[in-house]
């Protein structure tokens, strides 16, 4: 029997994992099996690597696939899915490779044709470079799915740093329910609201370092700028982490800087603040990394929504291009990449 392949070419859009592992979960949701090649084309070093390969294995498990090309350095990879299957799982990425973007290509399979309740303990990075970081996965991620009416928990259990990783996030899936539209349209107030700053210190680095990027923020962010550091003495690796979180909006927008060898502690916070501020001053209450990720549930949503975002990134017309791959769902993105915009997605 003849199949109707999906067919994604790695060397278009944004170019890198993200077109991996949306078309992944895409294909567990809508059985529709998917050839990939090119994967990764864009980047220094292209195919998959661990934390690709285990988004891949991830999505094959719970769903019993059949996947050609899953090993490391693959540029053409087949998917062809089978029934959701939920479950207990435990996937084990091996280097600091990020453990959220494991868990954004098998959370929504599972949340909306899983028969039962998941859960998933997934073993590397949880602060890592163009990644979502574990502050930012608990409370801006996660808040977004609860708000959208998705029952599920994520914890960080244990930090995982470059460059061994070795930390540890759990999550608690409940099926069974059908997702809400989002409406966030009206633009915020510039200065009012709370923010934070968590300043996260892994390893045996002095705690002097994360006083150093309170600070910082403080200094540069005013009195409305509330601060505390958070130790992690027994992570694999050293790390250091700047989070500035944004309270205006009915779900959290969160900012965050990494630390390197060598890179002062007033570098790494004013990463994080940097962002903050150019978000902030646009108004627009959806901070461009939720604005992609936004769309993958929404796109499933029982209803219209809309929202506005600070910043269009090529990940989020990736993202649209890819759904509409799979799903009879229009979505319009209005707005310049680069510039404040607003993403429709029709009911």
């Amino acid at each position: 029997m003849a199949t109707n392949w999906i067919d994604i070419d790695g060397s278009e859009g944004e170019g890198g994992g993200q077109m991996l592992r949306s078309s992944l979960a895409l294909s567990v949701l809508t059985s529709k099996p998917v050839r990939f090649i090119n994967i990764r084309a864009r980047r220094p070093k292209p195919g998959l690597q661990a934390q690709h390969l285990s988004s891949l294995q991830a999505a094959a498990m719970i769903c019993q696939a059949e996947v050609t090309g899953d090993q490391i350095g693959s540029q053409q990879v087949s998917f062809r899915p089978g029934p959701v299957q939920s479950g207990d799982y435990f996937f084990k990425i091996g280097t600091a490779g990020a453990t959220a973007l494991v868990l954004h290509t098998v959370y929504l399979p599972l949340l909306l044709k899983g028969q039962g309740p998941s859960s998933m303990r997934i073993e590397g990075g949880t602060h890592a470079l163009a990644a979502p970081s574990g502050e930012y996965l608990t409370i801006t991620w996660a808040g977004y799915l609860q708000a959208l009416g998705g029952q599920m928990e994520v914890n960080i259990n244990k930090p995982g740093f470059f460059p061994k990783g070795g930390g540890l996030l759990q999550a608690k899936i409940t099926p069974g329910q059908t997702l809400s539209p989002w409406m966030a349209t009206d633009l915020l107030e510039a200065n009012t609201g709370r923010v934070e700053c968590l300043a996260i210190v892994g390893g045996k680095l002095p705690i002097s370092i994360g006083e150093r990027i309170v600070k910082q923020s403080i200094d540069r962010l005013g009195a409305g700028c509330t601060g505390r550091v958070v130790e992690f003495p027994h992570a694999k690796s050293p790390g250091v982490v700047a989070t500035i979180i944004d309270y205006r909006s009915s779900v959290p927008s969160v900012f965050y800087g990494l630390g390197a060898k060598g890179k002062p502690s007033e570098r790494v916070a004013d990463e994080a603040i940097d962002a903050y501020l150019a978000h902030r001053e646009t108004g627009c209450p959806v901070d461009p990394h939720a604005a992609d990720q936004l769309l993958l549930p929404l796109a499933f949503a029982q209803g219209a929504s809309a929202y506005r975002v600070s910043s269009v990134t090529q990940h989020l017309l990736t993202q649209r291009d890819i759904i509409q791959r799979f799903v009879p769902r229009g979505v319009e993105i209005v707005g310049e990449l680069g510039q404040p915009g607003e993403v429709k997605i029709s009911s």
